[in-house]
């Protein structure tokens, strides 16, 4: 089957693109221009993802690992992990063996 990318608003400048979610990852669009990670004060990815989580599943502060990044320039796929395992197992990994990890029973712990 062919995933479907959901848009979801962050803010008004950035929604945020959902491509792909399966527990504990949630895969993203970046756009260009934005940061992956920021230091306080400062707009990023990585915050707006977690707002967007603690809004939606009601958490006040949810866990959002970053197991890589993209340089502010540039746009493409981004893999957020939303338990801390999860975000040192896949470090490293390719897009393709994340995927292949989140399916598999070791994600579900």
């Amino acid at each position: 089957s062919r995933i479907r990318p959901r848009t979801i608003e962050s803010n008004a400048l950035n929604p945020l693109q959902i491509l792909y979610e399966q527990e504990p990852f949630l895969v993203l669009s970046k756009p260009p221009g934005i940061l992956t990670q920021s230091p306080p004060g400062i707009d990023s990815l990585e915050l707006q993802v977690k707002r967007f989580l603690a809004q939606r599943d009601g958490v006040a502060d949810p866990y959002v690992g970053t197991p890589h990044r993209l340089d502010r320039p540039v746009s493409g796929a981004m893999i957020f992990a939303k338990k801390f395992n999860a975000t040192a197992a896949v470090a490293g990994f390719s897009g393709t063996a994340v995927l292949a990890w989140a399916r598999s029973p070791w994600a579900r712990s």
